[in-house]
């Protein structure tokens, strides 16, 4: 999930105090800027020191703090500052920041909930409150407020990616493939998006159009098992059973111990009448799951079909043992 860093800084100058603590200040900023957060801080200390009560200086200085990834400093001057300046939503936002990259994601929740009651058109409050609650799984709750930085922000390409995910989560594929493809009409380069849309279309049984955006996906990522994987299921529903054992087969090279591609693989194989190659890719799920009891009755049926009778019977029981609700009538009838 894609996040994006809005921190603000504050520019009001110290007004009515003397000229040395504005003149920190400003030294402060100009340190800032130029990436020199430690030495910004040091400045922001010596205005401190000598006018206390200015929610500005803190403001600054949280920021300071939190680029260099002090963010238990960071939070103490924000909360400074909203105890100087209660309605300041940039400070509650920022603060709502920093307790997100310490782990405080229900605190930062909390925070972003406030900059929205403060100002509801904050947007970037919006983005990351969704963040924060996909990352809770409150996909619902995700979605609505991407939803509505998407009122405010509406070319967001990663805010509607974000729904995507968050809408594919739910299940709603239909939802989730408007999404990825409004991801991809505003950015065509956007390479994880194909995948996700791949995965949506496969969901909606339109598999011929998952071949493509998977297809075009390997092209950003050509490393990426999974890609074959899926790509393979697709080819597989869609009847081309020889470009399915191509995907597989890549994916196993890639990956020896993917269960799962053996497995369809090994179905691929029994359809087909190669029972022991069938057999030997089962042999490989079961080298990595010795309780799988879908490819102990699967191979059974590989024996069976080749006449090993004792050793079909062998891997029906060891199916029944480990949960399956049907070899047992397979024992019944060629075991006994």
């Amino acid at each position: 999930m894609k996040r994006i860093l809005f921190l603000l800084l504050l520019l009001g100058p110290i007004v009515g105090t003397a000229q040395t603590a504005k003149d920190y200040f400003d030294k402060g900023y100009n340190s800032y800027t130029a990436k020199k957060y430690a030495e910004a801080i040091e400045f922001y200390d010596k205005a401190i020191a000598l006018r206390d009560d200015d929610p500005n200086v803190y403001f600054n200085r949280g920021l300071a703090k939190f680029y260099l990834a002090q963010y238990s400093g960071a939070i103490d001057d924000f909360s400074e500052t909203i105890k100087l300046s209660p309605n300041d939503y940039e400070a509650y936002y920022n603060r709502g920041y920093s307790k997100s990259e310490l782990g405080n994601d229900y605190g930062a929740i909390s925070d972003y909930e406030k900059v929205l009651e403060i100002n509801p058109n904050y947007k970037s409050a919006w983005f990351e409150l969704a963040y924060l609650e996909a990352e809770l799984e409150k996909y619902a709750k995700a979605k609505e407020h991407y939803s509505r930085y998407l009122e405010l922000n509406p070319t967001s390409i990663n805010a509607y990616f974000n729904r995507g995910l968050a809408n594919k989560k739910l299940k709603n594929y239909t939802a989730a493939m408007d999404d990825f493809s409004k991801t991809l009409e505003l950015d065509a380069e956007y390479g994880e998006a194909y995948f996700q849309l791949g995965f949506c279309l496969a969901k909606l049984s339109r598999h011929r159009d998952a071949i493509e955006n998977y297809t075009k996906y390997i092209s950003y990522y050509p490393e990426d098992v999974k890609a074959y994987y899926n790509r393979g299921i697709s080819y597989d529903d869609s009847g081309d059973k020889a470009l399915a054992k191509n995907d597989y087969k890549k994916a196993i090279e890639m990956k020896p111990t993917y269960g799962n591609a053996h497995f369809n693989l090994a179905l691929l194989y029994y359809d087909e009448g190669s029972y022991r190659l069938a057999m030997d890719h089962y042999s490989s799920v079961i080298e990595q799951e010795p309780e799988a009891w879908d490819a102990y009755q699967e191979r059974a049926w590989c024996k069976h079909a080749l006449g090993m009778s004792n050793e079909a019977c062998a891997d029906w029981e060891k199916a029944h043992e480990f949960g399956s609700k049907t070899a047992l009538n397979s024992i019944e009838k060629h075991c006994k």
